[in-house]
């Protein structure tokens, strides 16, 4: 008998069963006495079974790998619950930092906040009046004779002396205690000293300039209204950078800033985690989506199957119909074959029912180290 294939069920196969139960009934064969089923019969048996059970395997290897797949998106799934239910629980991580968010905002609500300059601004603004301290008194530096580089950089020292004092001077004036309090009173000395050395430079070179190069251009100056306006500009700057100095010092601005930052530390913290608690929903939301969709899979596969298994047993039973009404119809005598009053045979299916398939991914898990070990066991 030849073996039927998955492509050789149709008309040629029934033609072909019927022609097997002719030839089979003109020789009665099987005996009239015989009880067990025609061996067609079993071929046919046999053949469909073998075939449902590579339909079998193939939908075993197929569910296999959407399985892994369900087991590992519902592995993730309770893992970034997990890690959520540690961020937004009653006691998470979320609630920790609210309520220090809460405190520290109550602590900010609690200091007055004061006229201030953050550091940033200080700097740039004193770094600024030192740069315009250059300009300012490098016409009164050119008295000392030196190359324009020279006295450029004679002009940086005086500048960063009344830059130093108003540093200190600002502090002092906010009356702060401090472990060095004779550094505010040398810094005031030294600027005071400056500014008035600078003064009698200035002096210097203007009366310098009124008696010998001004009677020449017959130009007419007031060496004492040039030096109090040099004078001016550099009380002016000098009282620019004290000021910003005392706005940028004080207690009442440290505790300020310092409750600021730790609100705003806080503040951020929350935003962090409630950023990151709602990519995990989102990421929680697409594990279902993927979840639902992994099971649709499973389902639909069973049941594709499923079906073809039910085509071939149903094909199956069809064959064995066919030869034995042939067989029947050609055999020589009238009477009916013992064989012949029992039900056809049954034609087994391996594909389960799609309620039947397996979800536990902790059995599957177990089952597969289980494996693993015994393979590792069997290792020379």
């Amino acid at each position: 008998m030849a073996t039927i294939g998955v492509w050789g069920l149709g008309w040629y196969t029934r033609w072909r069963a019927a022609r097997e139960g002719r030839w089979d009934g003109r020789r009665e064969r099987p005996p009239n006495e015989q009880e067990t089923p025609p061996a067609y019969e079993g071929f046919v048996k046999n053949e469909i079974e073998r075939i449902n059970h590579a339909i079998f395997e193939r939908w075993q290897r197929l569910d296999e790998q959407l399985f892994r797949r369900y087991c590992t998106a519902l592995q993730k799934r309770s893992h970034i619950q997990r890690l959520l239910d540690e961020l937004t629980g009653e006691n998470g991580k979320l609630a920790q930092l609210s309520q220090a968010l809460k405190h520290a905002s109550d602590e900010l609500g609690r200091v007055q906040r004061p006229l201030y300059l953050n550091k940033p601004s200080y700097l740039a603004i004193v770094a600024t009046l030192g740069l315009l301290e250059v300009p300012v008194n490098y016409s009164a530096m050119q008295i000392l004779g030196l190359d324009p580089l020279l006295t450029a950089l004679a002009t940086l020292a005086p500048a960063a002396v009344l830059i130093f004092g108003a540093h200190f001077t600002g502090i002092a004036l906010k009356g702060e205690s401090s472990e060095y309090r004779w550094l505010p009173r040398l810094a005031i000395l030294a600027s005071s000293f400056t500014l008035l050395l600078l003064i009698g430079v200035a002096y210097l070179r203007e009366e310098f300039v009124r008696q010998t190069i001004l009677p020449v251009l017959r130009v007419r100056l007031n060496p004492l209204v040039v030096t109090s306006i040099f004078a001016l500009v550099n009380i002016v700057l000098l009282l620019l950078a004290t000021l910003a100095s005392y706005l940028s010092h004080g207690s009442d601005v440290e505790n300020y800033l310092a409750a600021r930052r730790k609100f705003l530390r806080a503040q951020r913290e929350v935003l962090a985690v409630e950023a990151a608690a709602a990519q995990m929903r989102k990421e929680l939301e697409n594990l279902a989506v993927q979840l639902a969709d992994l099971r649709a899979q499973r389902v639909k596969l069973c049941e594709s199957h499923r079906q073809i298994e039910h085509q071939f047993r149903n094909e199956g039973e069809v064959l064995m119909s066919i030869y034995r009404k042939a067989n029947l119809a050609h055999r020589p005598s009238a009477s009916q074959p013992a064989w012949a009053k029992r039900e056809l045979m049954s034609i087994g299916t391996y594909v389960p029912e799609p309620e039947a398939i397996d979800w536990d991914c902790q059995a599957d898990e177990e089952r597969t180290l289980s494996r693993r070990g015994a393979a590792e066991a069997r290792r020379p």
